[in-house]
């Protein structure tokens, strides 16, 4: 997503000021541009296919560089840099995005597994160094502003995921077929930003996510070689979990 690289302590800051609400503008916010002006500290040291890759990598965090895109450069650094160390992991972009290229969106009746398949394009933030990207950012940030200061707040549209928690423990059953699910969002994650340690999200991590916000039992799970037992198993852990809260959301409704 194009917000500047912030540290969560000053964006905690900025959410109660009124001028950074009034001035925000996702769409307007410039990024680092690899080919053009790589960092000086990768200009010197970083190989062309390090540098190559980590644009490619980049491009994902911008909704404006359409997939077909990414599916292009990627397919063309496959027949560049053969021998690349980089190289699967370029195959493996060209086959997931051909896949999804493939994949249609479901229809409104199935508005559950019509949001997860919209988490491909969940855009997330990076807001600390070292840290993780934080796919709820955006609509966080909304809620904090909308809180201390609602006459700054227009229309707005809550992320895919951030409707997912909205529906809540009925999402649950369905958010775990997806708990392995690789497709690529539109989120991008790094130890630091000065060098190439980026890596995309996918769908099964918005998953994992949006599971601990709907029910946070402090628990993760593994999917390992396995998928199956996992999802069994997740399903047998959530399952009094859920009873628990809609238990507890019958009492407060009496």
């Amino acid at each position: 997503m194009r917000f500047p690289r912030l540290s969560f302590a000053v964006v905690l800051l900025l959410w109660n000021s009124a001028l950074f609400a009034q001035s925000i503008d996702l769409s307007s916010v410039e990024t680092l541009d690899l080919v053009a002006n790589p960092p000086v500290v990768i200009k010197v040291d970083a190989p062309d296919d390090t540098l190559a890759i980590w644009a490619i990598i980049r491009g994902f965090d911008d909704p404006e560089v359409k997939r077909n895109e990414l599916l292009r450069k990627s397919g063309k650094f496959v027949k560049d840099f053969p021998k690349s160390q980089h190289l699967p992991r370029a195959k493996e972009i060209v086959s997931t995005l051909r896949r999804m290229a493939s994949e249609e969106l479901p229809p409104e009746s199935k508005p559950i597994e019509r949001l997860i398949f919209l988490l491909r394009d969940q855009d997330g933030v990076q807001v600390s160094q070292p840290g993780s990207c934080d796919i709820l950012f955006a609509d966080r940030l909304h809620h904090a502003i909308r809180t201390s200061a609602p006459e700054l707040v227009g229309e707005y549209n809550p992320s895919p995921a951030q409707r997912l928690i909205d529906i809540g423990p009925a999402a649950i059953p369905m958010l775990i077929e997806h708990v392995d699910d690789d497709t690529f969002t539109r989120s991008v994650g790094f130890h630091r930003d000065f060098y190439f340690s980026h890596h995309v999200l996918r769908v099964s991590d918005c998953v994992k996510t949006i599971l601990q916000e709907i029910a946070p039992t402090g628990r993760i799970f593994e999917v390992g070689d396995d998928p199956a037992a996992t999802k069994q198993a997740m399903k047998s852990h959530y399952r009094s979990i859920v009873e628990q809260i809609k238990a507890n959301d019958s009492r407060t409704k009496r």
